[in-house]
Formats: structure tokens, C-alpha cells, sequence
């Protein structure tokens, strides 16, 4: 049984991530207990090395198990690597180093911006981009919709530029500012036509 906030649950129960998270606490505990000569996990001051922390968990939890490691092992120094925007997200510019490949070749260290806020303030498709070097979060769908746009737009192709705009207010996210634009882009070709 695990005491969580909503009450005693199974081990079994647990969501994936949750057991998961869990376990790997566990596991560094009995770690340092088994090899430190009796130190306690929370006065360990060593190194711990985890590689892939974000794998199989939910982008909450990727949020949140740094913080849960860093309270856990406060004295320790804690090496992770991840491929999750969401774990940069919630990190500080100075615990981030972005290895990219460079033509192919050998990894190498990028250079990062730094700010007091490290990247609490990007996007996750900014961070995508710009620290783990994905050259394009667009669908091919919604490159080639847009581009149809531009064209019916340039050429002033009325059906085209209506076809292409109902499809791209019907594909972006609600709130998605980009459907805003488009409409205001349209507005002149399609005047009171719309």
C-alpha cells in the first residue's frame, strides 16, 4: 500500500508513472544506503546518473521528478538526460546542456541562452526548435495547407483562398492565434465576399 494524497492505494493500482517514479526513488535509496557506508539518502552528496529520466512518463511527471529527485537527494549532484521539452521547460538555464549533432559528425555543446528564468518561459515548440534542434514542428498537412494559402492569397483565388482558410481554421487549436491572422490576411482578398 502507498499513502498518496488520496489515500491509502495498492502498489498495483498506481498509475505506470507514478510506479515507475517510484521505484526509481526506491532504487537510488537502497543504492546509496547499500554502498555509503550508512549515510542517508537526503545527506548523500555524490553523483547520481540517470539516463533517460522521462521515459514512459506523463509530461506531468516529466515536470515534475527533477524537483521530486532535487527535494529527495538535496546534497547530491543529479546528471540526467532526457529528450522531454517538458523536463527543459521546468529547468533552470544553468542545469540545461544541449548536446547537437554538427553535419553529421561528432555531438557537441550548443549555446544556449540564459536567463534568470531558464526556459520557464518558452514553448515547448520553441524548446524543441531551438534547444533540442528540430528543424520543423509543422505537419506536412499544415506546411502544405498554408502554402495553398499564400498562393490563393497572391494570385487573389477567391474559392482557393476560402478553401484553404476553412481548412486551416478547421485543423489549428481553438485558441490557436494563427486562425486570427489568416482571417486578417484574407480579409482584403475576400473583402465583404467572405
Amino acid at each position: 500500500m502507498v499513502n498518496t494524497r488520496y489515500g491509502l492505494v495498492q502498489y498495483e493500482l498506481l498509475s505506470s508513472g507514478f510506479r515507475a517514479s517510484l521505484s526509481l526513488l526506491l532504487g537510488i535509496i537502497k543504492e546509496i544506503e547499500a554502498r555509503s557506508l550508512g549515510v542517508a539518502a537526503e545527506e548523500f552528496a555524490g553523483i547520481i546518473i540517470i539516463d533517460e529520466l522521462d521515459l514512459h512518463l506523463h509530461p506531468v511527471w516529466q515536470k515534475n521528478i527533477p524537483l521530486a529527485l532535487q527535494g529527495t537527494f538535496p546534497n547530491a549532484q543529479i546528471i540526467v538526460t532526457s529528450h522531454s521539452p517538458h523536463m527543459i521547460q521546468s529547468a533552470k538555464s544553468d542545469q540545461v546542456i544541449a548536446l547537437v549533432n554538427f553535419n553529421g559528425g561528432f555531438p557537441r555543446v550548443s549555446d544556449l541562452p540564459h536567463s534568470d528564468y531558464g526556459f520557464q518561459g518558452w514553448t515547448i515548440e520553441e524548446i524543441l526548435e531551438d534547444v533540442m534542434g528540430m528543424e520543423d514542428t509543422d505537419s506536412e498537412i499544415k506546411k502544405e495547407l498554408f502554402r495553398s494559402f499564400e498562393e490563393a492569397l497572391d494570385d487573389e483565388d477567391i474559392a482557393r483562398l476560402r478553401s484553404s482558410l476553412h481548412a486551416i481554421e478547421h485543423m489549428l487549436h481553438p485558441r490557436n492565434n494563427m486562425r486570427k491572422l489568416v482571417r486578417i490576411q484574407a480579409a482584403p482578398v475576400l473583402g465583404a465576399d467572405k
